[in-house]
């Protein structure tokens, strides 16, 4: 075999073809500036650990786990609604992650507010400009599948599953293509 047929049959790297279709589509940054105001509550805790104070202590952690959970949340749910966007024909996601995980983050900036010394309704009314900052932002997640044309939910359904199962089937011929091209040319040598 000629240096040109060897040059020819050689495969590109592609380092996203190694990725999963979630881990592809998946943010690094989103989410991470309000991530480092968890990052106080951890310092909060280590100090209120330091005085002797258990209910400042524990307040703080779980404060601050609220925080990495929201986070977590975010990410997964921008990369699933990445992958919505991306397909022609999709399900919506069936957890909406983002939604949660803002509720979450309104829910414990109105209750570390309120534990801080502000008033219930400066608390609440905090909570809520967190929760419409983040729908601002964020947007929530899709609600609706991505296919037009059916009238009945099951059908779509249905065709949602034909489409999903012919896709993994694609895949699966193209990991095959590749697999008996590599051992056809491991053979030629």
């Amino acid at each position: 075999m000629s240096f040109q047929d060897n040059f020819n049959s050689a495969s590109r790297y592609s380092p996203n073809a190694q990725k999963s279709k979630l881990q592809q589509f998946s943010p690094i940054f989103t989410g991470v500036l309000f991530l480092l105001v968890g990052v106080k509550y951890l310092s909060f805790s280590i100090k209120a650990l330091g005085q002797g104070e258990s209910f400042y202590f524990i307040v703080s952690l779980v404060i601050f786990a609220s925080f990495i959970t929201s986070f977590v949340l975010l990410r997964k749910g921008v990369a699933l609604e990445k992958l919505y966007n991306a397909s022609k024909y999709s399900h919506a996601p069936s957890l909406p992650l983002k939604t949660i995980a803002g509720g979450l983050l309104c829910t414990v900036s109105a209750t570390s507010a309120y534990l801080g010394g502000y008033s219930f309704i400066a608390s609440v009314t905090l909570g809520l400009a967190m929760f419409l900052g983040w729908y601002l932002y964020y947007g929530f997640d899709p609600r609706e599948d991505k296919i037009e044309g059916y009238d009945s939910t099951q059908s779509a359904q249905r065709i949602m599953k034909l489409l999903i199962q012919a896709n993994e089937d694609i895949e699966l011929i193209k990991h095959s293509a590749k697999s008996c091209q590599s051992n056809s040319i491991q053979t030629a040598m």
